[in-house]
């Protein structure tokens, strides 16, 4: 089965409850989609710590693409900026729901870097507002028709090369981890990030971890 029917399939049984999806849908927290691609350097497979909240599809450029990674989520439950930022895009639109995209500044390699966030239940920031890493600047919901009524937080990364006017490219959230490409990091409170380029931190609370 290719990486857009599973993610098609998994859908269909949320919505429907078929006989024999269970070992289609991961479970609450732990679990990485079972088509992220391997992205740490040491060719090890990525890492998802065990209070981290799971994601139901990954990155791929292949059968159309999915420019993102989707972690599932109780509505309401809030959506933190991944890094330090500026919101750039905060409005709702019949596709993707509310959304909202930061502007990051620059990376290690002087690419501009921005996220994007959808199927928001509710925005909590404004363009042109500045956030801290951490903050909250919405809730996770299941707004937009491509959510196809599953709640859940589509993240994305973006990034343009200097010599690219205006176009960004999607890239693999799972590359920019703060701890290192391939392991999700959690966002604690008072807990020491890099502070050179972007180094991302997971977009969503975890378990048991201090965040506010």
């Amino acid at each position: 089965m290719s990486r857009k029917h599973r993610a098609v399939a998994s859908a269909v049984c949320l919505t429907f409850g078929m006989a024999g999806c269970a070992t289609m849908w991961p479970a609450p927290y732990g679990q990485l989609a079972a088509d992220a691609d391997p992205v740490r350097s040491d060719g090890q497979a990525n890492v998802m710590p065990p209070n981290a909240p799971s994601t139901l599809n990954g990155h791929w450029a292949d059968y159309g693409g999915h420019q993102g990674i989707d972690i599932l989520g109780e509505i309401g439950t809030p959506v933190l900026a991944p890094a330090a930022g500026r919101v750039v895009e905060s409005y709702f639109e019949p596709m993707y729901g509310h959304r909202v995209a930061l502007d990051h500044g620059v990376d290690e390699h002087g690419f501009a870097v921005r996220t994007l966030f959808v199927h928001l239940d509710r925005r909590l920031v404004a363009r042109g507002d500045a956030v801290e890493r951490g903050q909250p600047i919405a809730e996770l919901g299941r707004t937009g028709m491509l959510a196809i009524a599953i709640p859940h937080l589509h993240y994305e990364v973006h990034t343009r090369a200097p010599q690219r006017f205006r176009i960004f490219e999607a890239q693999n959230p799972n590359r920019y981890w703060a701890d290192g490409p391939g392991i999700v990091t959690c966002f604690e409170r008072g807990a020491s990030y890099p502070t050179d380029g972007f180094a991302a931190t997971y977009p969503v609370p975890c378990r048991d971890v201090a965040w506010q």
